[in-house]
C-alpha cells in the first residue's frame, strides 16, 4: 500500500501540539499554521509505514511567543 496524503493545518496552539509530542509544555505559544504540506509513505504494515514515511512542510507562528530556551 502507497498513500500520499497532503493538505494543510491552521490556527493550531502551539502549545498544545508540543506538548502532546514533547515534554516542552508550556514554553512556546502562538498559533501554528502549516500552509501546505506532503507525506509520502508505503508498506505492508504500520511499521513499514512508519518507517518509510517521509514528508515536507512549511511551519509557522503567528502571536509567537517562547518562555524559556
Amino acid at each position: 500500500m502507497t498513500a500520499t496524503p497532503r493538505g494543510s493545518i491552521r490556527n493550531v496552539e502551539i502549545n498544545e501540539l508540543v506538548g502532546s509530542l514533547t515534554p516542552a509544555e508550556g514554553k512556546i505559544f502562538g498559533l501554528a499554521e502549516i500552509s501546505n504540506y506532503s507525506l509520502q509513505l508505503a508498506g505492508r504494515s504500520a511499521g513499514e509505514m512508519l518507517d518509510s514515511l517521509s514528508g515536507s512542510g512549511r511551519l509557522s507562528v503567528k502571536q509567537g511567543r517562547i518562555a524559556a530556551l
